[in-house]
């Protein structure tokens, strides 16, 4: 048996973690004058997180705009 404290206090450090990684100056980005940082829309994004297998980068744009674009992401638990 889970005791139902803990749950809403891990449901709570969740939102703090959520809102830690919303507002962290590391990941803003400053394009053209505009700032860009980072949003969470759900609680579970650090647990999602920790389930990352591959991160693929091109590092192919050093001698003309040196600029990437995400075409896809996919999201989702293993078949």
């Amino acid at each position: 048996m889970i005791p139902i404290s803990l749950i809403v206090s891990i449901e709570v450090i969740k939102s703090i973690q959520g809102y830690l990684i919303s507002h962290d100056e590391l990941m803003k980005a400053n394009r053209g004058g505009d700032i860009i940082s980072s949003r969470t829309f759900r609680s579970s994004l650090n647990e999602e997180l920790g389930m990352v297998d591959y991160v693929f980068t091109d590092k192919t744009g050093t001698l003309t705009r040196n600029e990437m674009v995400m075409k896809e992401l996919l999201i989702g638990r293993r078949a």
